[in-house]
C-alpha cells in the first residue's frame, strides 16, 4: 500500500495537532491517530476526530465523526485490529457520543462500544497477539476493577494484570512481541515492575514479560546533567522478524552502553547504538 502525503490540523487553540500512531495493518490497511481535527491530502480534506484508517487504494476513512477528552485534549494515542474490529487507546472520554473511557472498539457496522472501564490515567499502547490476546498498557491504575497499575492482558471475556504492574510510577509507553520467543517486550517511564508474587525488579524504562514473570537486559540510562533531554523513557518498541529489538525514545544509553535515543538488542551481540 502507498501512503498519500497529508496534512492533519485541529481547530483547538491550545494545542497543535500531533500523530501518535501510524502503522499499517494487512487486510485492514494504515491506521493514523493521533490530536486532530482533519486531515488534508491533494485530493481531498476529510473530517477525522482523531483517528482514520487509509485503504489499499489511498482513500480516507475517517473512524468517528466525533471525539472529546477531559478539558478539550481527547488525543488517540493507539489503534489496532481486533476481531473484526478496531480498538483505539488514548486520553478521551467519549467517541460518537457514546461514554468511553479511554479504551473503545469499533464494529464493523462503525458503531462504538467501550472496551473496558479504566480507572484514572490514560491508554497509551495496544499489542494484538493473534486476535487471541489483546495487551493495553498507559498510566491507568484499573480495568473493571481490577487492580493492574500500567498494563493488563484481555483474553476476550476477560481482564488480567501482568505480574503486579508497576506500582505508583507506572506510565508505560510501548509494547512489543518477538514472535520467535514469544516475549512482551515493555518500555515506558517508570523503575521497577512487580511480580507475582510482589518481588520487586528494579529495571528503569524496560522489562521484558515471558508469560510468567518479568525479565531484564539492563536498564534505560538517562544522562543526569540534561533530564530535559533525556528523561529515562521508552516510546517506541519495533521486533525484526529475527528477533533483533529496537527501542526509541528519550535515554543516553542502555545498560551502560552509550545510544542516543534509539539503540537495538541482538542476541549474542548485547546492546548497541544505531548510528
Amino acid at each position: 500500500v502507498q501512503w498519500i502525503p497529508g496534512i492533519i490540523e485541529t481547530k483547538a487553540a491550545s494545542y497543535q495537532p500531533r500523530v501518535h500512531a501510524f502503522n499499517y495493518f494487512p487486510g485492514t490497511g494504515t491506521l493514523i491517530g493521533g490530536a486532530f481535527d482533519t486531515l488534508k491530502t491533494n485530493f481531498s480534506s476529510t473530517p477525522a476526530a482523531g483517528m482514520v484508517r487509509q485503504d489499499f487504494l489511498g482513500f480516507i476513512h475517517p473512524l468517528a465523526t466525533q471525539i472529546t477528552g477531559p478539558g478539550n485534549f481527547q488525543t488517540v494515542y493507539d489503534l489496532t485490529p481486533w476481531q473484526g474490529g478496531i480498538v483505539a487507546a488514548g486520553n478521551f472520554t467519549s467517541i460518537d457520543g457514546v461514554s468511553i473511557q479511554g479504551l473503545g472498539i469499533r464494529d464493523a457496522n462503525g458503531n462504538w462500544t467501550e472496551l473496558g472501564a479504566i480507572g484514572s490515567g490514560i491508554v497509551r499502547a495496544l499489542l494484538n497477539d493473534g486476535d487471541s490476546l489483546l495487551y493495553v498498557s498507559g498510566n491507568f491504575r484499573t480495568v473493571n476493577g481490577i487492580s493492574v497499575d500500567g498494563i493488563a492482558v484481555y483474553a476476550g471475556m476477560s481482564w488480567s494484570p501482568l505480574g503486579q504492574g508497576f506500582g505508583f510510577y507506572n506510565d508505560v509507553w510501548a509494547l512489543g512481541k518477538d514472535s520467535l520467543t514469544g516475549e512482551i517486550a515493555v518500555g515506558g517511564g517508570f523503575f521497577s515492575a512487580l511480580q507475582t508474587n510482589g518481588t520487586q525488579l528494579n529495571s528503569a524504562g524496560l522489562v521484558f514479560w515471558d508469560g510468567q514473570q518479568w525479565n531484564t537486559r539492563g536498564e534505560i540510562n538517562a544522562q543526569i546533567t540534561n533530564p530535559a533531554q533525556y528523561a529515562q523513557i521508552v516510546r517506541a518498541i519495533e521486533y525484526a522478524p529475527d528477533g533483533t529489538l529496537y527501542i526509541g525514545g528519550e535515554f543516553s544509553g542502555v545498560d551502560n552502553v552509550p545510544a542516543d535515543r534509539v539503540a537495538r538488542y541482538r542476541q549474542g551481540m548485547g546492546w548497541e547504538a544505531l548510528g
